[in-house]
């Protein structure tokens, strides 16, 4: 299912998947503190789409979005409104991809959804959208447990990192069953597509 959630986000929602605010590039008039800022992941949106469906009865979520996400670039203070941006913050595009609860439901069994499930999808998109196996390298992200997430390769080429989330991160949404994630870049992967 595609979730189309908010682009804005505060400092608080920041510090919930392990960023502190100077990752993220911030409004400088913003409406309200609750949207000061602009995402740097996909996670908060998604992670917000988890909590209500898993919080209104639904026993397993596949998620996903492709969106815009904005990195502040080194010596930028603000972006809009009279605030002068030193430097410009970078934006691109990612595809997000979030798993929890139930992922097969049926008479017999309630199969929970799990790394292989996620891995599973990555693998089935890198090699129809771009012809490539999928390859995976231990890597460290700020809302993964730790030892659970990997760095996303194709062709030798880093296209972006999948994992479990952080207990503490789920705990800090509401949301007691595991969450699985992964991020793309679609920059990546349209790149390696036209180059096959």
């Amino acid at each position: 299912t595609e979730a189309i959630p908010w682009a804005l986000v505060s400092d608080e929602e920041l510090t919930r998947i392990g960023l502190s605010a100077s990752q993220a590039a911030k409004l400088s008039n913003p409406l309200s503190q609750d949207y000061a800022y602009l995402r740097p992941s996909l996670l908060i949106g998604l992670l917000r789409a988890v909590r209500h469906n898993l919080a209104h009865g639904a026993s397993g979520v596949r998620f996903f979005e492709v969106g815009r996400v904005v990195h502040p670039s080194a010596g930028a203070k603000a972006i809009g409104g009279t605030g002068r941006v030193s430097a410009s913050p970078i934006e691109r595009t990612a595809l997000g991809i979030a798993l929890s609860g139930v992922w097969l439901r049926d008479w017999r069994l309630n199969e929970p959804c799990d790394f292989f499930h996620l891995k599973g999808l990555l693998e089935a998109l890198a090699k129809r959208l771009c012809g490539h196996a999928l390859e995976t390298a231990s890597a460290a992200a700020p809302w993964a447990q730790p030892r659970t997430s990997v760095e996303l390769r194709l062709d030798g080429h880093p296209v972006g990192v999948a994992g479990a989330v952080a207990r503490s991160v789920t705990h800090a949404w509401d949301v007691e069953q595991d969450v699985w994630y992964a991020e793309l870049s679609v920059e990546a992967l349209t790149a390696l597509r036209r180059a096959t």
